[in-house]
């Protein structure tokens, strides 16, 4: 799949793990687009090899691994999300994805129709989502099988801590203001503040609504992100590590 493609000796590609509702697009509107510009966005591996590895910067919904299709020097970003923050506002963002945009349907939306949020979760395609991405291609793709081995589970995470670690840079949702100036400080780029965009007609429900509702809720919710909460924990210590110093400084966001 390999032979066409570039020399060695073209420019690093920046490739970003992007898992639905961790910030992504906003990264994208006020630093990929201002920065890097003919940057591509899919969620195909398959597009990625025959096109994408040719733009300046690449952004998808697929796991870290595309550096196996590329002979181009791949530099991997990413920003991790608080686990139920980001499974509570993904169920929402689906089911309301209609009232955003008159024309667009989401693909899952008939399934979230059909199921709680719970159960949204317990299929194994979404549990989680995030230490999945950042553990690579094979790991997201054995995972409905060899969930419930605790070898698998415990290889997956420690390959998504890695990975996350071999970043060329990375982020955390909840601190978003350093997150900004990290991938400023280490690509040398310049953000762009966006205007703000129209809220979304059906307002989603908040992780105080769902338990003021039923407090049984977040704690299953919770076990369908074992993993991404472990990988949360470990990206919170190593971005203060990697980048706290970052905070004394100041920006315009």
């Amino acid at each position: 799949m390999t032979q066409d493609l570039r020399p060695t000796t073209q420019a690093p590609q920046l490739v970003v793990v992007h898992v639905e509702k961790t910030a992504g697009t906003a990264l994208i509107k006020a630093l990929i687009e201002p920065n890097a510009p003919g940057y591509m966005r899919s969620a195909s591996v398959t597009r990625y090899a025959r096109h994408g590895w040719k733009a300046p910067a690449f952004i998808g919904h697929i796991p870290h691994g595309l550096h196996r299709f590329t002979r181009r020097p791949v530099r991997y970003a990413t920003v991790i999300r608080e686990p139920l923050e980001r499974a509570v506002s993904w169920y929402y963002y689906i089911r309301g994805q209609d009232d955003i945009d008159l024309w667009e349907r989401h693909p899952l939306r008939n399934f979230a129709d059909r199921v709680t949020l719970v159960q949204f979760y317990r299929d194994e395609r979404f549990e989680n989502r995030q230490a999945r991405f950042m553990a690579g291609l094979h790991y997201d793709r054995l995972y409905p099988t060899l969930r419930r081995s605790t070898l698998f589970r415990q290889r997956l995470l420690d390959a998504a801590k890695r990975n996350l670690e071999s970043c060329a840079v990375f982020g955390v949702q909840d601190r978003f203001q350093d997150t900004v100036r990290a991938f400023e400080h280490t690509l040398g780029w310049t953000y762009a503040p966006q205007e703000k965009r129209w809220a979304a007609a059906t307002k989603r429900r908040t992780l105080q609504d769902i338990d003021d509702l039923n407090p049984k809720i977040l704690p299953k919710l919770r076990e369908c992100h074992d993993l991404d909460y472990e990988l949360y924990f470990f990206a919170q210590q190593l971005f203060q590590a990697r980048y706290g110093w970052l905070a004394k400084t100041k920006v315009d966001l």
